[in-house]
């Protein structure tokens, strides 16, 4: 009976953990619409970033717990570009490059993603 007491407290206060960083995310989501072009998943917990000048789409997964992670960058195809494969190849090779930010913060991490692909597009 203290077993089955204790995984009870353990998925409460899992599930109130959830909630409140789900509650946070979306109070920042909301906060951030008004800044930067994003998309929120809420089924794959992923959020799209349409980078400002660097014309790329980063993708941020978001686990349950609040951390975040970068998974994903896509270039958005313009008129100069000649093989998409090319492009994909060099942006997913590009990802190990990235340094993650030790915050948890939002805003943090979009800054950061951000200057990242700034950073892939001037460098070439």
């Amino acid at each position: 009976l203290a077993t089955f007491s204790a995984a009870g407290a353990v998925l409460v206060s899992y599930l109130q953990s959830r909630l409140l960083v789900d509650a946070c995310l979306n109070a920042d989501l909301t906060r951030l619409r008004r800044q930067y072009p994003i998309d929120w998943d809420p089924a794959k917990r992923h959020l799209h970033l349409l980078t400002g000048r660097a014309n790329i789409l980063a993708t941020l997964s978001v686990s349950t717990s609040g951390a975040f992670r970068l998974v994903g960058l896509q270039h958005k195809a313009t008129d100069d570009v000649i093989d998409p494969e090319d492009v994909a190849d060099a942006f997913h090779y590009r990802l190990e490059d990235f340094t993650a930010p030790l915050s948890r913060s939002l805003d943090e991490w979009i800054l950061e993603v951000n200057d990242f692909c700034t950073g892939i597009t001037e460098t070439g």
